[in-house]
């Protein structure tokens, strides 16, 4: 099943809004299979007043899971992408360490089980 990737918020230049599907399409087929759709949303946080002011939001929805929603806010939207990407990388790894450790520490009542079996 492929991944649905919405991406809003980008100028109208049909290049950036194809380089931002690429590559955050890229990123969700790393992931786990699980990935059912990813919203990316770019707003310019203080107008045209400049500075680092563009933010980018990667909401990814997960079958069976909670979201996953990260941001970033750069100069640029490609620095923003890139560091929000970085920041979905992280967080998806750090939650398959947690559901792993979860999976393989043993319950309260097979550990006494255990502990029992070895007293007899």
């Amino acid at each position: 099943m492929m991944t649905q990737v919405d991406v809003s918020g980008l100028s109208p230049r049909r290049a950036v809004r194809l380089r931002a599907d690429a590559r955050v399409a890229a990123a969700v087929a790393a992931l786990p299979s699980v990935v059912s759709s990813a919203r990316v949303i770019f707003t310019d946080v203080n107008g045209d007043k400049g500075g680092v002011d563009i933010r980018c939001a990667i909401t990814v929805s997960l079958r069976g899971r909670r979201r996953l929603h990260v941001d970033d806010v750069a100069t640029t939207p490609r620095q923003a992408l890139d560091g929000a990407l970085a920041k979905l990388e992280r967080r998806v790894l750090r939650t398959e360490e947690a559901d792993r450790d979860n999976r393989r520490r043993p319950k309260k009542y097979y550990a006494a089980a255990r502990q029992a079996a070895k007293r007899e």
